[in-house]
């Protein structure tokens, strides 16, 4: 998606994805987690696919990164990474999604 800062502009990258044409299924997997207090960080790769109407999938594979903190009761994600790393694949997988 790019680098974004504030909710509004993550909300409207994920309302472009969830309701583009686009059809994304990926799983969150290979998980390593890290908790200290009232922080936790989960690291690991989203693998899945993606496709366009009745176009052949096309395999994705993204790492990512989740940092949440707990306050006032309940966990908020402060920080969200994910990256894709073959260029090509991340220019492709912007298009299909609407980024670019």
């Amino acid at each position: 998606g790019g680098i974004l800062r504030g909710g509004k502009a993550i909300v409207d990258l994920y309302d472009r994805i969830f309701k583009g044409s686009a059809r994304v299924t990926v799983t969150f997997g290979d998980i390593v987690a890290y908790a200290a207090g009232e922080s936790a960080t989960f690291a690991g790769r989203e693998t899945g696919e993606y496709r366009i109407g009745d176009a052949a999938p096309v395999p994705v594979s993204i790492r990512t990164t989740r940092c949440f903190h707990f306050e006032n009761g309940h966990w908020t994600m402060f920080h969200h990474h994910g990256s894709i790393d073959d260029a090509e694949r991340l220019a492709t997988y912007q298009r299909a999604v609407g980024r670019r």
